[in-house]
């Protein structure tokens, strides 16, 4: 079971993110991706730094490539994920939890979160075959990879 976060502290990360989100959104967000991180066995600041690098906490948010919502979701993926509104944010933030735990290869005790966002962000078979051909994660990659973890790290220290 995940620790659950100070909701101070969550609370405080979506707000300097996203200080154009009504309050009552803000705590739909925070209250599901607890809920959701929870159930799935994940560290709920990571997923929270995630969503805040993909759309800045705009759940109506529309990539150049048709990604959508807060996770950012292809619709192929949210559909595989059984998403079927991605603007809704409970049912995002589900998706992007459910495939976070699918990408976690090593189980939930000890997981590589370096490989895991890759994965989100490039796809698994591409740092699949990355890793057994060139034994290294592509650079954007990694670097997407550590802006999240960067960010998850500096989610406790906000007041």
């Amino acid at each position: 079971m995940v620790a659950v976060l100070p909701s101070g502290s969550l609370r405080a990360f979506i707000r300097l993110t996203n200080r154009g989100l009504p309050a009552e959104m803000m705590d739909r967000i925070a209250v599901a991706l607890v809920r959701e991180c929870d159930r799935n066995d994940l560290d709920p600041r990571v997923v929270a730094a995630l969503i805040a690098h993909e759309s800045s906490f705009n759940p109506r948010a529309v990539s150049s490539s048709g990604a959508l919502g807060l996770g950012q979701l292809m619709p192929g993926t949210a559909r595989w994920l059984g998403v079927q509104d991605s603007f809704d944010p409970d049912q995002n933030i589900a998706g992007i939890c459910r495939y976070l735990r699918t990408l976690n290869e090593r189980g939930a005790k000890d997981p590589d979160w370096i490989i895991i966002l890759a994965s989100y962000r490039l796809g698994q078979g591409t740092v699949k075959r990355a890793l057994e051909t060139t034994r290294a994660i592509p650079a954007v990659g990694r670097d997407y990879a550590r802006d999240i973890l960067g960010r998850a790290s500096r989610i406790t220290s906000l007041t």
